[in-house]
């Protein structure tokens, strides 16, 4: 692989992700992130629930089955890595995916898995693959093994403007100074727009409004790896 020069723009999980396998290939990879430390923006705020079963495009089905995979390879390159396999139950709302791996459980079953619950459903959906992570702890994880790689990451600093050449980015203008670059990763979310809408390439993203509710418990019983994972528990997005 030929070395380049890569400017990621955002340090949320997709920009750490990238600026981590990047490095890894032995690119020269720099991360500009405008706030004072990672995943700060949408990041912070997902669910971080890594799943195959519910409201997923069919067209995306594929992407969801090898995130999976992924996060096994990386858990195995990463044994800091901490990913709760812990399952999910669904009752109410059924899945949008039927899969011979699901487990339809009656009301008995259901209070063997999860016996805190105050009220029971008579049947409900038990996948036992799916998991969670904490959003911010494995961004920092990425990034912090990225810079192993040789990688550099610029906090507080913003982009005010990609430069183009011809048909190609050649460059990021920064709050910094400039910054030459082969490649341009935008990983920015909602502020892609902003730096590409002067070069004439509009890109459909904006924001998504939600609401969001975290809960704690007054105990967690460590010992039941059947349980719901308590970082689906705590963190919680409705829209």
């Amino acid at each position: 692989m030929i070395k380049q020069k890569i400017v990621i723009i955002g340090a949320g999980i997709v920009g750490a992700s990238m600026a981590y396998h990047l490095a890894k290939r032995n690119q020269d990879v720099t991360v500009i992130e405008r706030h004072p430390e990672a995943a700060r923006e949408v990041t912070e705020k997902s669910f971080a629930w890594i799943h195959t079963t519910h409201r997923v495009a069919p067209d995306y089905w594929h992407l969801y089955d090898a995130s999976l995979e992924e996060y096994h390879t990386l858990q195995q390159e990463l044994p800091e890595l901490k990913i709760h396999w812990n399952g999910a139950l669904t009752w109410d709302t059924p899945p949008l995916r039927e899969q011979p791996h699901f487990q339809k459980l009656n009301r008995e079953q259901l209070e063997v898995l999860e016996p805190n619950l105050l009220d029971y459903p008579d049947e409900a959906m038990y996948v036992s693959e799916e998991g969670a992570v904490d959003p911010i702890e494995i961004t920092e994880l990425l990034l912090n093994k990225a810079r192993e790689y040789g990688a550099k990451v610029q906090f507080d600093t913003n982009v005010t403007q990609l430069q183009q050449e011809g048909s190609r980015l050649v460059g990021v203008h920064t709050s910094n100074g400039f910054l030459e670059s082969d490649v341009v990763v935008l990983a920015a979310g909602a502020g892609v727009p902003e730096l590409c809408n002067p070069l004439g390439y509009p890109v459909p993203v904006t924001s998504s409004p939600t609401i969001l509710i975290r809960m704690k418990s007054t105990s967690r019983r460590k010992t039941d790896q059947r349980r719901l994972v308590s970082e689906r528990s705590t963190r919680c997005v409705a829209v």
